[in-house]
């Protein structure tokens, strides 16, 4: 019998188990742990992203409505900010220095080279603190027929910390493109799949020589 995270599973063996069996066993359940701790953390802004999607979706222009969508907001920005720290303990913590620094290199690379990034990273604490981040509501039909909702930001809440912080300007947001919210949060949330896929891609990558021996290992006992 191995036991799973959150899971038991039943194996039959036509012989006596072994050390190299309880052995493998162990290891096989440690693995896994880890990679479980990695995807329970990022469904946790996933679930926030898609509540999002929703909530827009059902968005009316009422005070009530703005206010749902703006807490939203708050909710996904809140648990995207929770997994990029989670992201950095974890790697720091199960992979090598090596790769741990290439993982950092990655992230302080995602930080640099896009906008949508540090918009999203910074303005979870200017949501935290002024709930009425959201300005107009502009409604359009686009080529399927269907009716979008582009949501803007409330310009009087940013501040000249947030444009040093994001290397922007008041001059930025004055074109609405770069002022409407949703693009820079699906940009910053596909910046945080990457960030969650690379931590994944270099766990296996280092420890391809365990898996590859237990893979032998099953093989050779049949």
């Amino acid at each position: 019998m191995v036991t799973l995270p959150n899971k038991t599973m039943s194996i039959k063996l036509n012989r006596a188990l072994d050390s190299d069996d309880r052995e493998l066993a162990h290891t096989f359940a440690e693995t896994l742990g880890l990679l479980n701790q990695l995807v329970k953390i990022f469904y946790i802004c996933n679930d926030a992203h898609d509540y999002l999607i929703f909530s827009i979706n059902r968005l009316e222009n009422t005070v009530e409505s703005h206010t749902h969508v703006a807490r939203a907001i708050i909710d996904f920005l809140s648990d995207s900010r929770l997994i990029i720290n989670y992201l950095e303990n974890w790697t720091k913590s199960n992979l090598s220095s090596e790769y741990y620094q290439k993982w950092l290199e990655f992230e302080h690379g995602m930080f640099d080279r896009f906008v949508s990034y540090r918009i999203g990273y910074h303005l979870r604490n200017i949501a935290q603190h002024k709930i009425f981040i959201i300005g107009k509501i502009n409604e359009h039909i686009v080529d399927n027929g269907k009716l979008k909702k582009d949501i803007y930001l409330n310009k009087s809440v940013l501040d000249n910390n947030f444009y040093n912080k994001t290397k922007t300007s008041a001059n930025f947001f004055e074109n609405d493109r770069n002022l409407s919210i949703m693009p820079h949060l699906e940009n910053y949330f596909l910046g945080i799949q990457y960030l969650y896929l690379d931590a994944g891609r270099k766990f296996f990558d280092e420890n391809k020589e365990k898996i590859n021996q237990m893979i032998k290992l099953c093989e050779s006992k049949g």
